[in-house]
């Protein structure tokens, strides 16, 4: 197919066009699916080994900007680390700043938390380290009750699992809300990070009596309970915090289409140079007669703007080059324990799978509706040179030997 049918297909894939005419047309002309690699598992969600990457090709002496949409501190043995605080392990210079967002307004708080006050994020000056609690919507500005989703994460954070990680002196993400929910003792710093939330409510979110700690046997329906969050687009969140500035980092994983964010500026300005996203379920599927993908519009969107994009694929890591998150838990078999983790001992890292750039666009027709469907793709502005040995540096990380590969798989990733 010419590359201005492909345009203006894809164009019209997007913008509400009747799939007859020419589209269908060039529906039936189009070529065989880009392939994708094997995928073994979901997504290796932390960024710390492409921050890694990152400070070798840029150092650590210019100031360097960082969005973490999505910024709960779920990562490593603890379940307290961020993109944001690993982001900041590696660019720390006068002058940088982070912007950590969440929905849930206690995980932005917690993130905030530990950015002013945990070593070594708290010794850290003349950086700007901001955490807010925005729903980010391509929709109109104003609040919006997302109690579906504070319900989630407040019964989350109520669950006796959760006691496990505290058993062993872990400073988890949901100590903070734990703590309003009476369920912990509370911290001389609480008092700091006040909720704009009734402690009724989060405990009525967490299934949890009002007038004690025990589970509510009929919780209310999600209708009757209000959990307001302002609304904003990404780019007003870059106009309004960033004031448009250049951003190096940005990673989004909100468990919404691209589609939903509303970042159209910051494409046209090419305002980021690395991006990050969570392909998931909100995608969707292939879309009916237009058989190509949510992730191949966003390719071919990246591509019309100067950015290459690649599926982040997980892979077996050599030694000391794989990701802190690289463990799991493991229900147990009795139903009087809640599990036990596993130290995975850096088992997974992740490579570039090229999906489209500047010479060539294939649709992969890739969604994440199908076994480990959920991964990551990465925009790399393609106009920046230092980021062309980022997709070899990362690919670096990977075990070539399949014995080797399979040996610390079996070794390091299950149960002892």
């Amino acid at each position: 197919m010419l590359a201005d049918d492909m345009d203006w297909f894809m164009h019209a894939s997007m913008n509400g066009h009747p799939f007859k005419g020419r589209a269908a047309a060039l529906g039936r002309a189009m070529p065989v699916s880009l392939p994708v690699p094997q995928l073994t598992r979901w997504h290796v969600a932390s960024q710390d080994r492409v921050f890694h990457h990152l400070s070798t090709i840029w150092g650590n002496k210019a100031p360097r900007t960082m969005i973490d949409l999505g910024c709960h501190a779920s990562h490593g043995v603890h379940a307290n680390v961020s993109d944001a605080l690993l982001w900041l392990d590696r660019f720390n210079a006068s002058g940088g700043a982070v912007l950590a967002v969440d929905l849930f307004e206690d995980f932005a708080l917690d993130v905030q938390r530990r950015m002013d006050l945990v070593p070594p994020y708290g010794t850290i000056r003349n950086m700007r380290k901001r955490a807010l609690t925005v729903a980010i919507s391509a929709e109109t500005s104003g609040l919006q009750n997302f109690a579906h989703v504070a319900r989630s994460h407040a019964t989350s954070c109520a669950s006796p699992s959760k006691a496990v990680l505290e058993a062993r002196g872990s400073d988890h993400m949901c100590g903070m809300t734990r703590m309003r929910l009476g369920l912990l003792p509370t911290a001389p710093w609480l008092d700091a990070y006040p909720s704009s939330y009734p402690k009724e409510v989060l405990r009525r979110l967490a299934g949890l009596n009002t007038t004690s700690h025990a589970p509510s046997h009929a919780p209310l329906p999600t209708r009757s309970l209000h959990y307001p969050v302002r609304r904003m687009s990404l780019d007003q969140l870059w106009e309004e915090e960033l004031h448009g500035g250049q951003i190096d980092f940005l990673k989004v994983d909100i468990d919404s289409p691209w589609t939903a964010l509303g970042f159209e500026r910051m494409l046209r300005a090419r305002a980021f140079r690395v991006m990050t996203i969570e392909v998931d379920g909100s995608w969707g599927d292939i879309l009916p007669d237009w058989q190509v993908s949510r992730l191949d519009q966003l390719a071919w969107t990246g591509r019309a703007h100067g950015y290459d994009t690649y599926l982040k694929v997980a892979c077996i890591a050599k030694p000391r080059a794989g990701s802190l998150e690289a463990g799991r838990w493991f229900k147990s078999r009795t139903p009087r324990k809640t599990g036990r983790w596993v130290p995975g001992n850096d088992v997974w890292a992740a490579y570039l799978w090229p999906l489209a750039n500047r010479s060539a666009f294939t649709p992969s027709r890739y969604h994440a509706r199908r076994q480990h469907g959920i991964q990551d793709a990465m925009l790399i502005d393609a106009m920046d040179t230092t980021l062309s040995t980022l997709p070899t540096l990362l690919q670096g990380d990977c075990e070539v030997d399949e014995r080797v590969a399979s040996q610390r798989l079996s070794s390091r990733d299950e149960p002892q």
